[in-house]
């Protein structure tokens, strides 16, 4: 990216983030929320553009999120699961 001119070599924002701007035509410098634009020598940040907005209806980001959505549901039921059975154990010991 660096050599392709997308981004200057100073850049501060990050390879994944510089790559999925460029592949999603997205100017990297319009969007990034670095302050101190003297230090990665990056272009003037555009107040239209948002790379969050953009990354967050990308379909693999989206699918990502729903695995981890559901990962955190069947965690929350199993916990649950355990939950009961600890307390069936326990009223079944005492009685």
């Amino acid at each position: 990216m660096i050599t392709d001119g997308h981004v200057p070599s100073t850049c501060l924002l990050g390879g994944a983030m510089v790559q999925h701007a460029v592949s999603l035509k997205l100017d990297p410098c319009a969007s990034c929320p670095c302050p101190k634009r003297d230090v990665c020598g990056g272009r003037d940040r555009s107040p239209t553009a948002d790379l969050e907005e953009v990354i967050g209806t990308d379909p693999a980001r989206q699918y990502i999120n729903d695995e981890a959505s559901a990962r955190r549901l069947q965690r929350k039921r199993f916990a649950e699961k355990l939950k009961g059975m600890m307390a069936q154990a326990i009223k079944e010991r005492n009685g």
